[in-house]
């Protein structure tokens, strides 16, 4: 997973050893911190002043011994909207992520595939 940022929009990426989950969404949810419904494996300590949700369904951030293989956590250092991106999930196939801002208004949100890649664009409005 990484970030990058070009004008007013930030991209968060997903790369993936295979294929490119089947389902993702990705939502503003506000200032409430996002959470799964199942058994957390991930990290809760994401601070900002609003979040998106990323839900990547039919993925794993372990491998089959329960390893993780997904950063828990990036801070970019320089991007417009985003301040940290942290795995809050990671059950049953379920992988969610809380993407923080540094706004609490609701970017323009838009999900691309490309081969082994998701990426997911914020767009200040």
């Amino acid at each position: 997973m990484e970030t990058s940022q070009n004008n007013k929009t930030d991209t968060v990426v997903y790369a993936f050893y295979d294929k490119v989950t089947t389902n993702v969404h990705a939502t503003f949810t506000g200032k409430t911190l996002p959470h799964g419904s199942g058994s957390s494996e991930g990290q809760r300590g994401c601070d900002a002043q609003s979040y998106v949700h990323v839900v990547l369904t039919g993925a794993t951030a372990h491998d089959e011994r329960g390893v993780g293989t997904a950063q828990g956590a990036v801070y970019p250092r320089q991007n417009n909207l985003i301040t940290e991106v942290c795995m809050i999930e990671d059950y049953e196939g379920y992988v969610h992520y809380a993407v923080g801002l540094n706004t609490t208004k609701a970017p323009k949100i838009a999900v691309f595939r490309t081969g082994g890649l998701m990426r997911v664009s914020l767009t200040k409005t």
